[in-house]
């Protein structure tokens, strides 16, 4: 198995939460094509909430732009203010 197929894989597994499920999808997708329209019956019913993580060191040129390009899709997130002195934190 190539390294962009196995991470592929590896990728969409993270959105199967049933144990069960991910092993099949792994087990049948190891070697077969992974058609889009046969995911489905993998997915859960329950919707993804995704997190962002950012790390600020004196960005507050760029910082606006960075989170209003995140906001329309992340439920929550993170700021790490790493001695910041051009105003970052003041954006927030």
């Amino acid at each position: 198995m190539n390294n962009f197929r196995k991470g592929l894989i590896h990728f969409l597994c993270l959105f199967i939460l049933d144990k069960e499920k991910r092993e099949n999808f792994r087990k049948k997708y190891k070697y077969e094509r992974i058609y889009w329209d046969k995911i489905d019956k993998y997915k859960n019913n329950k919707s993804v909430e995704p997190w962002a993580y950012i790390r600020v060191r004196n960005e507050a040129s760029t910082l606006k732009e960075c989170l209003n390009s995140i906001i329309p899709v992340i439920k929550k997130g993170i700021v790490g203010y790493n001695d910041c002195t051009d105003g970052s934190e003041e954006i927030f």
